[in-house]
């Protein structure tokens, strides 16, 4: 049987994309001759593990998978699925650290090569946030959360359908692209009693991401005569969907950007801030779901982070304001703190800054908290 380097010598880069060569199985098992970590590239000499990347980004879509796509498409609407469409703001990697030649994988589909999103995935995601961002019976083990994700011994109410890259839909229409993590202190890393220093070697790790726009599917079985009831457990979970994907990202390297995504069409309504249901009656559509934010008293010092006051961000503030700061992670779309003291004026976005914590209001779904600069040392308060 012919090994792997012989077969590669026989498909070229044009033989690939005529025959429809699967990704996957390229990726997971044609990888080109490796050299010795003593061995150096001859000039002009591509590197095995980056050459193989690049192979696999360039293979376009197999033929068959846009007719699945329009087959799976059409049966979930069929079944009356609710779809929604989210696009990748950057770059994605799901399956970073799934087993692969290059120890650096990727989440592609067996029969198709096709970068998807596992159900499992989003599902996971989705009830991460609602237990981090959410209260009340939102929280692991409460109610909602239960009905909606469900637990050990109990099935949840949502089903969460794998979510598949829509054709054609990313830059030149390629769904994958290739990316670099590169070690800069490799030895450091891997004995701490060698400090790192400017003469180490950076060592470039090559690995493969996903673009493009995704087809999600969210179903709940219609168990009652109104049929708007199911629905409205299916709009409450895209909400927390949403903000889950735009805010933490979905897959690796999440701290840096990576898996953020952005759904496309306007049915699905922002996470707002009122109070939402706390028996397991479903939550109705216009309702908003409050975040689990910290509640402070009056006097007590809140730090945050002095964001650019742009036009946008003032047009959202019903007041005056010399000053505003974004608090911990959540976007200030969602919560924001304002100062008006003109002592704030000169605060350079980038800053980190204490105030004092006055009140807290709520407007049109923005929670609003109210503070003063903090009183200096040696000046009267």
């Amino acid at each position: 049987m012919p090994d792997p380097i012989t077969i590669r010598a026989k498909f070229s880069a044009q033989k690939r994309q005529e025959s429809e060569t699967h990704a996957g199985l390229w990726f997971d098992k044609y990888i080109g001759k490796q050299k010795r970590q003593d061995e150096k590239l001859k000039s002009g000499e591509v590197e095995s593990r980056t050459q193989l990347i690049g192979e696999v980004a360039e293979q376009p879509l197999p033929s068959a998978y846009l007719a699945f796509f329009e087959r799976w498409k059409q049966e979930l609407k069929r079944l009356g699925v609710e779809l929604r469409e989210a696009c990748v703001r950057g770059r994605m990697i799901v399956g970073l650290g799934s087993e692969s030649v290059l120890e650096t994988s990727i989440c592609l589909h067996r029969t198709y090569g096709v970068p998807f999103i596992p159900g499992s995935a989003l599902k996971g995601l989705a009830a991460s946030y609602a237990h981090q961002r959410l209260e009340g019976e939102w929280q692991r083990g409460g109610k909602l959360h239960t009905v909606v994700f469900g637990k050990t011994d109990e099935a949840g109410y949502i089903t969460f359908f794998d979510a598949f890259y829509v054709p054609g839909s990313g830059p030149e229409g390629k769904a994958l692209s290739p990316d670099i993590i590169t070690v800069h202190h490799q030895k450091y890393y891997q004995d701490a009693s060698k400090p790192p220093s400017d003469s180490d070697d950076p060592n470039p790790v090559p690995f493969l991401s996903a673009t493009g726009i995704y087809l999600l599917a969210l179903a709940a079985p219609d168990l009652q005569q109104d049929a708007s009831q199911h629905t409205r457990w299916i709009d409450i979970t895209f909400q927390i969907l949403a903000k889950a994907l735009d805010e933490f990202g979905i897959g690796a390297k999440t701290s840096s950007g990576y898996g953020r995504m952005q759904l496309l069409d306007n049915e699905t309504q922002s996470v707002g801030h009122s109070r939402a249901a706390t028996t397991q009656e479903p939550p109705r559509p216009e309702e908003r779901i409050r975040l689990k934010v910290p509640q402070f008293r009056a006097g007590q010092e809140i730090r945050g982070v002095v964001v650019p006051l742009a036009d946008e961000l003032r047009q959202r503030l019903p007041f005056e304001v010399r000053a505003v700061l974004s608090y911990e992670s959540f976007p200030t779309t969602d919560v924001v703190i304002v100062v008006s003291e003109e002592e704030a004026q000169g605060w350079v976005p980038g800053q980190t800054r204490n105030c004092v914590f006055e009140r807290e209001q709520e407007y049109s779904g923005q929670i609003i908290w109210f503070c003063k600069p903090r009183a200096k040392k040696g000046k009267k308060k």
